[in-house]
């Protein structure tokens, strides 16, 4: 539980560079501000603890897991489905 909101960050479970790598650099220049702003994927953008996100960089969640294990699996599955999408 958070309780000290100076310690968290605003994360893309799918980082931009990652998506840009990934095929969003073929993307218009409103597609690419869409898809970093998404509100409307509650799962896209996620409050996480500022030392998470500065571990994490830019990899997706193929390749760097939250230090939470018991919610890896979502994770992995929360990345694959805003990749499809």
């Amino acid at each position: 539980m958070f309780t000290n909101p100076s310690l968290l960050n605003v994360d893309h479970v799918v980082p931009l560079k990652e998506a840009f790598v990934s095929g969003a650099h073929e993307w218009s220049r409103q597609k690419k501000i869409l898809f970093a702003n998404d509100l409307d994927n509650q799962d896209h953008l996620i409050a996480v603890y500022r030392s998470a996100n500065r571990s994490k960089g830019a990899r997706d969640p193929a390749r760097w897991l939250p230090p939470n294990q018991a919610y890896h699996r979502e994770y992995v599955r929360i990345g694959r489905g805003i990749k499809k999408a």
